[in-house]
């Protein structure tokens, strides 16, 4: 079954109606366990976008490391 909103979908998990796959940076939820996953099995990517006349465009390394750092320090940790 196909669940468009997490919240939703947590819940039907947390009911025992299944289990899914999220993205490591997916908060826990009363009722529902989460695990990683052993090695790297899946591949996502994101991307940083800017247009080029952005005033922020000279400061992309800074950017892209402060965004790298907020996804890791939110993804879930090994239990």
């Amino acid at each position: 079954m196909e669940v468009g909103q997490v919240g939703i979908l947590c819940d039907l998990i947390a009911q025992g109606a299944g289990l899914t796959l999220l993205q490591g940076s997916a908060r826990s939820r009363e009722g529902v366990v989460m695990r990683r996953l052993v090695g790297d099995p899946l591949l996502g990517r994101h991307l940083l976008a800017l247009h080029r006349e952005s005033p922020l465009i000279g400061a992309r390394p800074l950017l892209l490391s402060l965004v790298r750092d907020a996804f890791d320090s939110r993804c879930a940790k090994p239990d």
